[in-house]
């Protein structure tokens, strides 16, 4: 995310490719979708590691009988489902 940050800031600042804040703004409105599918992806492999870590909060929240520590595939399935 600290390379999308840099980017923005470089066409932000630049006066020779996108010289008119209206062009400015259309290169950061389209550029919102891929910081938004960037964050998605880190909260998703953070809440999977947190998983595979440890079950015990997951557990007694839902009520399930699963073991303390499950495979990373098996937290994928629980975060993400099948399909």
């Amino acid at each position: 995310m600290d390379i999308d940050a840099t980017f923005l800031t470089k066409i932000e600042k630049t006066r020779q490719v996108v010289k008119s804040v209206d062009e400015k703004r259309e290169v950061f409105g389209a550029y919102v979708f891929k910081i938004c599918v960037n964050w998605e992806i880190l909260v998703e492999a953070l809440l999977i590691d947190c998983l595979n870590k440890d079950t015990t909060r997951y557990r007694g929240w839902t009520g399930f009988k699963i073991s303390k520590n499950i495979t990373r595939d098996t937290c994928k399935a629980i975060i993400l489902g099948t399909g």
